[in-house]
């Protein structure tokens, strides 16, 4: 699985690709997740109560999906479609990290919703390369922080029982804690409409 930090114009970015798709196809909603089952963003209504448990699901199913296939003799199937009696849900694979999931109901049918899927796949398989390489280049992400200074607050952790809150007091069980936890507070910033917060990593 590779991995993926998501700021905001990287959101933007994944939201500006996934907005004329749910237009144009008249979708409920579309969600992009990574295949460990995180959201990554979605456009479009709040059909589902809980959106990052049903990217969760979704990955999990699609696990089951693939020991399907592999008993059938088919390496994975590309695409999945769930009829419902008012919703319906189809499925597929952008890349090798990442599903599309996309919420529909009888205002539109599965074969238009095949056709846009195709069209946009990609446009959001570019948006998500950008992203993609862009995370290749963060990986020495810039604290502003010295050696000195990163082992002093990592020494005033450890005493603390590995609470970042020094009004905290720390727990003890009279055994010596050889484990240390580390915290970076980013700055948080929301994206509009997505809900999602940032920066994240996947």
């Amino acid at each position: 699985m590779q991995d993926m930090i998501l700021f905001p114009e990287d959101i933007d970015l994944l939201n500006n690709t996934l907005d004329p798709l749910v237009k144009k196809a008249n979708l409920l909603l579309a969600v992009l997740i990574n295949k460990d089952g995180r959201l990554l963003t979605h456009r479009g209504q709040q059909v589902a109560s809980d959106i990052v448990a049903l990217s969760a699901l979704i990955a999990g199913n699609s696990s089951s999906t693939l020991a399907i296939a592999h008993l059938v003799g088919e390496k994975e199937f590309c695409t999945m479609y769930h009829q419902g009696k008012n919703k319906h849900i189809y499925i597929s694979n952008v890349d090798d990290n990442t599903f599309l999931a996309i919420i529909f109901n009888d205002n539109t049918n599965i074969d238009r919703v095949k056709v846009f899927a195709r069209q946009f796949d990609k446009q959001i398989k570019e948006s998500l390369n950008q992203v993609y390489d862009k995370t290749l280049n963060q990986i020495d992400l810039d604290l502003d922080i010295s050696d000195s200074e990163f082992n002093d607050l990592s020494d005033q952790f450890t005493q603390q029982g590995g609470s970042a809150d020094s009004n905290q007091p720390a727990k003890n069980d009279g055994r010596e804690s050889t484990e240390k936890v580390f915290y970076y507070d980013a700055p948080v910033s929301k994206s509009r409409n997505t809900g999602t917060n940032s920066p994240k990593q996947y």
